[in-house]
């Protein structure tokens, strides 16, 4: 405890071994920084835009797009500004804030991701009934839910990374402020904000991948069903 202290910024390793390879990195992160980010917005203004594309499959698509806009900007901007002017360090304030955002629009990424596996099994398996069911109030107060929820069940283990006393080292092995290379900083016992981390990306990750494998599975059952009927035979 006697090495403890306060924290008040962060260096980002990742590409600070580079020399003169720094400009030409950032040229090509940058190049596709933006093609991303243009295609996205390509992408929501063509589904805003066009009648024939206002349906559940195609809405969720474009929320999709405008979570890409903002998933990657938590990270990619801070780490393009570090290869140009060659300042890698970040406040403490700076760091927390980008752990947990980065970490939100992940956990809003795979509900949304598992909300569109939804509207295909119900497509797919319940046709006649697709579009009481797939209604834009419920498509609205879905996208609603994994927004709200997302940037909640991240806000615990945030806490706890965020309340964790920090040493003279303050040098992350990464190029934005990580889970892993960040907590090796703390001075004390961080055991249970590891288990707490483990559990929630458990509960997140392998909760929205089990829905998509269900809705997967249904689909296919219900296509081997239709392919196995006298009115699939004839189709």
């Amino acid at each position: 405890m006697k090495n403890e202290t306060a924290v008040l910024e962060f260096t980002l390793l990742g590409f600070s071994v580079l020399g003169e390879s720094r400009f030409f990195l950032f040229l090509l992160i940058f190049t596709i920084y933006i093609v991303t980010i243009s295609a996205n917005i390509f992408i929501i203004i063509l589904v805003k835009t066009d009648m024939c594309l206002h349906k559940p499959m195609y809405f969720f698509i474009g929320e999709l797009s405008f979570l890409e806009i903002w998933y990657p900007s938590v990270t990619v901007p801070r780490l393009l500004w570090a290869l140009l002017t060659k300042k890698d360090s970040i406040s403490f304030v700076g760091c927390m804030t980008q752990f947990y955002f980065h970490f939100s629009f992940g956990a809003i990424e795979n509900f949304l991701l598992a909300i569109m596996a939804y509207d295909r099994y119900v497509a797919v398996c319940i046709p006649l009934r697709y579009l009481l069911i797939m209604n834009p109030d419920v498509c609205v107060k879905l996208l609603l839910g994994s927004w709200v929820f997302g940037f909640n069940v991240i806000i615990i283990f945030s806490l706890q990374v965020f309340n964790l006393p920090f040493c003279f080292q303050n040098k992350i092995d990464h190029y934005y402020c990580d889970f892993a290379p960040l907590v090796k900083l703390s001075c004390s016992e961080t055991s249970d904000v590891e288990k707490l981390f483990f559990a929630t990306a458990c509960f997140v990750i392998l909760g929205c991948f089990l829905v998509i494998i269900v809705s997967y599975i249904s689909f296919i059952r219900t296509t081997v069903a239709l392919n196995g009927s006298p009115m699939g035979s004839q189709m």
